[in-house]
């Protein structure tokens, strides 16, 4: 537990050994709090009536093998702002050779999938990482492989459990053979029109032929 948080309780401790933090009341008029190493600044009018904000602290995720140091898991989940609240995370704990291999901040509302905060900073000298958020969910620092800086989706940035990877090859597959069929059944179908059509006007001729040869012959 971090005895540091302005609402420390020794007693919120989860499972894992991580810190669960008490609520703590927020209301249309804004404020800030702190829980930890983390802190949310909510202006005025960013929530509709007054809510009971939480945190409990994250230190693993199976889909998140590129976090580093500590994540936190906002409440009530998927609350919804206004106006984007500004979060800040204290990342004194990562050490300065991470921190200088393009780390950044991102939330995820799954678990799975994560993506960029909006209006990411990182300030080596505060030792803050900080951005913002449109609705809550867990947020935590990534060492990214790309220098590209701009809000992109972040679909996967961890490996993904084999299992999930032979899935995902076998519906890919099983996907491309029905587009596949679907194509080749459009076309036999298009095939088979224009030789019916072919075939009606070819009739269609020969009775013509037909007529005219018998009008001619009564003549």
């Amino acid at each position: 537990m971090d005895p540091l948080a302005l609402n420390h309780d020794p007693s919120a401790v989860t499972s894992d050994k991580s810190c669960k933090y008490p609520p703590v009341p927020i209301d249309s008029s804004g404020g800030e709090i702190s829980f930890a190493k983390v802190a949310l600044t909510f202006p005025s009018s960013a929530l509709n009536t007054a809510v009971n904000i939480s945190v409990n602290e994250v230190t693993a995720l199976p889909s998140a093998t590129s976090m580093v140091g500590t994540g936190y898991r906002f409440g009530p989940s998927g609350l919804q702002f206004s106006v984007p609240v500004p979060v800040c995370i204290n990342i004194s704990d990562i050490h300065g050779d991470k921190m200088n291999q393009n780390l950044k901040l991102f939330h995820s509302s799954d678990d799975v999938t994560w993506n960029q905060v909006d209006n990411y900073t990182v300030d080596p000298v505060t030792q803050q990482a900080c951005g913002k958020l449109h609705h809550f969910t867990v947020v935590a620092a990534f060492i990214t492989n790309t220098s590209n800086t701009t809000n992109t989706t972040q679909t996967v940035l961890s490996q993904m459990p084999n299992e999930d990877l032979k899935m995902i090859a076998v519906l890919s597959i099983i996907l491309a053979t029905i587009t596949l069929v679907c194509v080749l059944a459009l076309i036999i179908s298009v095939i088979v029109f224009r030789v019916k059509r072919q075939r009606i006007v070819a009739m269609k001729q020969q009775e013509i032929q037909i007529s005219l040869q018998l009008r001619y012959e009564r003549t």
